[in-house]
């Protein structure tokens, strides 16, 4: 939990101050580094490589209703703004996940579209976790920054 560590490390830390930095000012980023990360909005394109992995993980391996699906989840947020897998859960029944547990469908395909880049998580509600398109929450010159 960072904000246990923030609160830690730093004096007269507040939750809502990583909020504000991660979902209002997008200075930060939530990201993936081996695991669950933050990391500062510049180094985005640092991780191209990783995403391209999952890209093409997405291409060649996803199991058959994450990738059918894929099409409806990016179109529903494309359509109706950031959308957590509450919003998507009659997308279908629940698939095995890379970690061995079920997955709701929707949050099988939100996940990958986020590890592959196409989606950044928009804000959260506590646990819950609202993707939107990473072109609607990146500048465009960081998007195609190599």
């Amino acid at each position: 939990n960072p904000d246990l560590v923030l609160q830690a490390r730093a004096a007269g830390y507040r939750s809502a101050m990583l909020r504000e930095l991660l979902y209002q000012e997008r200075v930060l980023l939530d990201g993936w580094d081996k695991n669950m990360a933050i990391y500062p909005l510049e180094d985005w394109a640092y991780f191209r490589r990783l995403r391209a992995a999952q890209a093409r993980r997405l291409a060649e391996e996803m199991p058959e209703p994450v990738r059918a699906i894929l099409p409806r989840v990016r179109q529903a947020i494309r359509e109706g703004g950031p959308l957590s897998a509450l919003e998507l859960k009659e997308l279908g029944a629940p698939v095995r996940s890379d970690w061995g547990w079920l997955a709701s469908l929707a949050r099988a395909a939100l996940e990958s579209l986020y590890l592959a880049g196409e989606l950044l998580v928009h804000h959260r509600v506590h646990t819950r976790k609202y993707y939107d398109l990473a072109e609607r929450c990146l500048p465009q010159e960081l998007l195609e920054a190599a």
